[in-house]
């Protein structure tokens, strides 16, 4: 394996942080440019299009255990984003309380109004 395939698997594997270059290499392994100027590291920030390519509307589980909803799930729907750092398995209390923030407590309508809003589609 050359170091360049170790670049790229960096690359794969590295997180992305909200509008901030990951530490991996910048540039494709056969060109040594970044294709079409755009960094693949670097996720827009909320609310700017593009951001958000993983986040969805959920109706929040009663409680999660090992990753999995128990109990079967309430009325409220939540936000959930990656992209900012959330983790789906994890239980509303357990997230830290600015992605509690952002998950928030929202009826069907409000939740799809912040989903647009968070991914720069509200017009």
């Amino acid at each position: 394996m050359s170091s360049a395939d170790t670049d790229m698997n960096v690359l794969a594997v590295t997180p992305r942080n909200n509008g901030h270059p990951a530490s991996a290499p910048r540039t494709s392994r056969t060109s040594g440019h970044t294709p079409l100027g755009a960094d693949p590291t670097i996720i827009p920030p909320v609310g700017e299009p593009g951001h958000g390519t993983t986040a969805y509307l959920r109706r929040r589980p009663v409680r999660m255990v090992d990753g999995r909803a128990k109990g079967g799930y309430t009325d409220v729907f939540e936000l959930i984003c990656r992209d900012c750092g959330d983790y789906p398995a994890l239980d509303y209390a357990e997230v830290l309380p600015r992605l509690q923030s952002l998950r928030g407590h929202y009826t069907l309508e409000a939740g799809l109004a912040e989903y647009d809003r968070h991914l720069g589609l509200a017009t």
